[in-house]
């Protein structure tokens, strides 16, 4: 028998199909539970049943890796200077301009996700809690409370504010950030494995960082070993809720995602004229299709990215050097079952040397030697004396670099605005849309909560119509 997940749907579970086997034990207590007059629902009482702790562990695991590919990264993206869709839909071309409403998919699908995916897991910790301890290890209760942890970090990036549960307040990020670092604390305090420790730590100096809690950020970041990392793990199942929803993005007659040119090499000039001279991509953490081409809605340019450092496909070959994305030692697109990185090392040190530039702990002479270990991983030429302003924009580009693509963009972007001294290298995209005849760009920098919140919660205030 198959495992079942869990979405909330005002109040009540809609069980889907997972894909993890069940004990005969968790297969007689679900058939059990399924003995209602409709077999597609269940109470969330009825969720208590020792035998039911893999079911309630992988529904946290399998809501949230939904919501971050598909939507956390696909539609946040749109937002930043990493990626152009040619989707031709006009609410998501819309909210590729930076103009976010309301009442449109993009913000209805990027609330929806992740509140789906931050109350299952939320669940599932709770109702761990509930059963014996004899029957629950450690490491399951903190996988629960890991991405409910990281499903908090998702909405402080990409809401502009959010409620919880039918309630009346509307969080700001800031607050929403506390509450993945009081999920993730309690990671650390039940995990037995280093793995799920290390994640919690790479996500507590996240939060911190997003805070402007450098000190906290730094001390996170240094728990971390060398080398780790931990995946959001897809698999090309047949079903299509496992997968990685990127795939769609890059393959067929209607793929929709581009390279933005601000990671172009040759910019906006080598995105209008529809061509990059492959002897220019020399960096192996930015890749892509050296020609454009017309994807879904037949008139933008798409130069299709190719699997970038988060990303398990990752080659480190680069098309300058011969490496082409037919070749099996080449630079591969997104496959089905390309896994993502939520949490690393690499990540765990910019985080680091972002917080010891910006609090004066370290000094410049440390974040440069950070900056050109970098650089020379990229194939780009060392840097000498940078301080201030060029310091800052150095490591923000090599950040920016090395989680290319990974779901890191957006709230970065967001929170470069709330430190000291925002500028225009690491900032929102403004002026003319790449491709011209889309107009200009807007002004939202992240994702309102959506109308149908608002109709199925009143308890909130009036909606916030802009973003």
């Amino acid at each position: 028998m198959r495992t079942f997940e869990f979405i909330r749907r005002r109040g009540l579970l809609v069980a889907l199909l997972g894909a993890v086997v069940l004990s005969s034990g968790a297969c007689d207590a679900v058939n059990r539970l399924m003995e209602v007059k409709n077999p597609e629902r269940l109470r969330e009482q009825d969720l208590s049943d020792d035998k039911l702790v893999d079911v309630l562990v992988n529904s946290a695991q399998g809501d949230f890796q939904a919501a971050y590919a598909g939507t956390f990264v696909w539609i946040g993206e749109m937002l930043t200077d990493e990626a152009i869709t040619g989707i031709n839909w006009e609410d998501y071309k819309r909210a590729n301009l930076r103009q976010v409403i309301y009442y449109e998919g993009p913000a209805d699908n990027m609330f929806t996700d992740l509140q789906g995916a931050r109350y299952t897991s939320e669940l599932s910790s709770s109702k761990l809690k509930d059963m014996d301890p004899s029957k629950v290890s450690g490491d399951d209760l903190a996988k629960t409370l890991g991405y409910a942890g990281y499903a908090y970090i998702m909405l402080g990036d990409a809401m502009c504010g959010a409620d919880l549960d039918e309630g009346s307040t509307v969080y700001t990020p800031d607050q929403l950030y506390q509450m993945a670092i009081d999920k993730l604390t309690e990671v650390l305090t039940t995990a037995t494995s280093d793995s799920l420790k290390n994640w919690a730590n790479v996500g507590l100096a996240r939060a911190h960082l997003d805070r402007l809690e450098y000190a906290d950020a730094m001390a996170a970041a240094q728990q971390v070993p060398a080398g780790f990392v931990y995946w959001a793990q897809y698999a090309d199942d047949g079903t299509g809720r496992g997968t990685n929803a990127l795939y769609g993005e890059v393959h067929g007659a209607n793929f929709t995602m581009s390279v933005h040119p601000r990671f172009m090499y040759g910019g906006l000039t080598s995105y209008r004229a529809g061509h990059v001279d492959d002897a220019l991509q020399t960096d192996p953490r930015i890749q892509f299709a050296s020609d454009a081409v017309e994807g879904h809605d037949a008139i933008t340019p798409l130069f299709k990215p190719y699997q970038s450092m988060p990303f398990s496909g990752y080659t480190g070959n680069t098309i300058a050097n011969g490496a082409v994305q037919d070749d099996p030692n080449g630079v591969p697109l997104y496959d089905r079952g390309t896994s993502m990185q939520l949490a690393s090392y690499l990540e765990a040190q910019h985080i680091y040397y972002e917080a010891g530039l910006m609090s004066g702990t370290l000094t410049d002479a440390q974040v440069e030697a950070f900056v050109n270990q970098r650089r020379a991983y990229g194939n780009e030429t060392a840097v000498s004396g940078l301080t201030g302003t060029a310091l800052r924009e150095a490591l923000r580009e090599e950040r920016a670099r090395d989680l290319f693509l990974g779901g890191f963009r957006l709230g970065d972007l967001r929170r470069y605005a709330r430190q000291p001294n925002p500028t225009a290298a690491n900032s929102f995209p403004t002026g003319t849309f790449p491709s011209a005849e889309r107009g200009d760009y807007r002004d939202s920098a992240c994702f309102p909560i959506p109308l149908s919140e608002y109709q199925g919660n009143r308890n909130l205030p009036d909606p916030n119509v802009g973003g």
